[in-house]
């Protein structure tokens, strides 16, 4: 018996194809922001991962996902350690938090609304840090409109590939099939 085969048979194979969709996703996000074509460097592709996370998985997983991918993020950032992490773990847990009281079907409003709520909220928290590391005198990095402008066209192409992935994932598996609360 080989040991993918190994894996398989003794369901072992979750924790390594989630370290590879890990990976995957910061490599690949991090060769978006490159810039090769203009647009696709505003796709968020760990923020689009984690929002489905939080909608298919565990609340442990999805704020290890955020950490971890965060934490990766800010080696290649050239804001102050941590700030990328911070806000990925918190926006993460709110949205957990909205998934639990307000988005309770999984939908294709629900993903793409929670998304979009989701990034709203992430920019607003790295804002919010980053100016008041700016503030105490801990970096140079400001706030402007740029990141203001930057920010809505990240909302629209990451809820566009929002859109996208649920119905791929739709299509393929029963995931998004809605869930509807009992009385």
């Amino acid at each position: 018996m080989s040991w993918l085969s190994y894996l398989k048979l003794n369901n072992k194979w979750r924790p390594l194809l989630a370290v590879a969709c890990l990976i995957g996703a910061v490599v690949f996000n991090l060769l978006l922001a490159g810039g090769v074509i203009k647009y696709l460097a505003f796709i968020n592709l760990i923020f689009a991962t984690l929002v489905v996370l939080v909608n298919l998985r565990s609340i442990s997983e999805s704020l290890i996902f955020a950490a971890v991918s965060g934490i990766v993020l800010d080696v290649y950032s050239g804001l102050p350690f941590g700030l990328t992490a911070v806000s990925l773990v918190l926006s993460a847990a709110v949205m957990e938090i909205l998934v639990a009281n307000i988005f309770s079907n999984r939908s294709f409003y629900s993903l793409v609304g929670l998304g979009a709520i989701g990034l709203v909220i992430y920019r607003l928290i790295f804002a919010l840090f980053a100016q008041s590391l700016f503030f105490f005198g801990l970096t140079d990095a400001t706030v402007g409109w740029n990141f203001w402008l930057q920010t809505a066209q990240e909302l629209i192409l990451t809820s566009l590939l929002l859109a996208v992935v649920f119905f791929v994932i739709d299509r393929w598996s029963n995931s998004f099939r809605p869930n509807y609360l009992s009385r």
